[in-house]
């Protein structure tokens, strides 16, 4: 399957945003709730215009892995992960998605995903689970131990 993304623009700023936004989603393939909550909030902001703070520009990628989705699997086509295959960049979806990072040069950068609160599971792994949101980055087990605690404190 050939992949074809979508990324969407919203903004009222011109060129001088005071904050750039960048939200992308479904890097796995079997996790839609990223990429329905996207699409649900671009459906609401295009109702409710107003809730757009003034000088934010929103970059929106809602669909990393088409190819994952529609074999509803984690990994693409060529049966990679997507989401730990952004240090090489040999796949085109993550070197698609690093052309735009480049471009738009966000402030922020939210990958969307979805998850189970299995506690067992991250433990087994290494992780650490967070005490109220979940970080890839956070729980990684090779990160310095006070990245985890700061965390928490915040």
């Amino acid at each position: 399957m050939v992949a074809q993304w979508i990324w969407l623009h919203v903004s009222d700023t011109g060129n001088n945003p005071r904050w750039t936004l960048f939200f992308f989603a479904q890097q796995h393939g079997n996790e839609p709730a990223g990429k329905d909550a996207l699409l649900y909030m671009l459906q609401y902001l295009s109702k409710n215009p107003g809730l757009l703070p003034p000088n934010i520009e929103l970059w929106i990628m809602p669909m990393i892995n088409p190819d994952g989705a529609v074999q509803n699997k984690q990994r693409n086509a060529a049966d990679a992960d997507l989401n730990r295959a952004h240090l090489l960049l040999e796949q085109p979806e993550t070197w698609v998605l690093h052309q735009i990072y480049k471009k738009i040069k966000p402030h922020v950068a939210v990958d969307c995903h979805e998850f189970s609160r299995d506690s067992e599971g991250y433990s087994r792994k290494g992780w650490l689970e967070w005490p109220e949101i979940m970080m890839d980055c956070a729980n990684n087990p090779l990160l310095h131990p006070g990245i985890y605690q700061s965390g928490k404190r915040w």
